[in-house]
This record gives structure tokens, sequence and C-alpha cells, in this order.
């Protein structure tokens, strides 16, 4: 009795050599397509974790704002009963303190800015290293 023959061995060469072409692209693609899986796993997991870590700092954010708040309320409370003398209801206007000058008097003087002809202001538009820009008009 003779040995079967295995049913690609009937096949002629160049059918042989396609069929194993197509066998050897559907692995390298199979092996691909699982490769891409598993980093669609690894990606998803460290989206939820990055997900995860937002939702808690969003909370813990919330936390602050509220505590920030509460503190404010709290000291503008105070400010009201202990300082002002004032009721919860009623308005409080602050009047505005001017600001320090940065000069002791007569320290700081202006200097007279000269005066430029349109001419000058209209070479210096075109030719200086540094345009001037917003040049006041001169009478």
């Amino acid at each position: 009795m003779t040995k079967p023959e295995r049913w690609y061995e009937s096949l002629s060469r160049p059918s042989q050599l396609i069929l194993l072409t197509y066998l050897a692209l559907c692995l390298v693609f199979g092996l691909r397509i699982i490769g891409r899986v598993r980093d669609h796993g690894q990606m998803q997991a460290a989206f939820n974790k990055a997900k995860t870590e937002l939702a808690e700092a969003q909370e813990t954010e919330r936390g602050l704002i509220g505590e920030e708040q509460n503190e404010e309320i709290e000291l503008e409370r105070a400010v009201r009963e202990e300082v002002l003398g004032a009721l919860s209801d009623e308005t409080i206007i602050a009047p505005q303190s001017a600001p320090e000058a940065p000069f002791p008097d007569g320290a700081y003087q202006l200097q007279p800015q000269a005066v430029r002809t349109p001419w000058q202001q209209w070479w210096n538009l075109f030719f200086s290293p540094t345009a001037e820009k917003d040049m006041p008009a001169t009478p």
C-alpha cells in the first residue's frame, strides 16, 4: 500500500509558492494585529489611569476652591462684625488709598521732550532702525 499524498503536494510548483506566500502574509498580518490589540490594551489602561488621576485632581481642586471661598466668607464676616460693627445685610464702602509715590517729593522731574517737525516724524517712520509707532502729532 502506498502512502497517500498530502493535498498540497498535488498542486503545481507555482500554486505551492502562491499558497506559501499567502500563508506567510496571513502570519505576518496576524502577528501585527495581535501586537496592535496588545498595544491598544496598554493604551486603554494608561488612559483609564490618567482619567482617574484627573478626576482626583479635579476633586482636590474643588475642595481647595471651597476652602478658599469659606476663608473669604469667614474673613469678611469677621471684618464686618468685629472691626466695622456692620450687619451682614449692610453694604460697606471702603475708600481706596492713593498709591505711594515712587520718588520722594522733588526727586523726580519731568524732562521736556524734543519737538519734532512733521517731516522728521515721516523720516523716522520710514528710515529709522526702530519705527516710531504712535508718535504724538505736534501742533
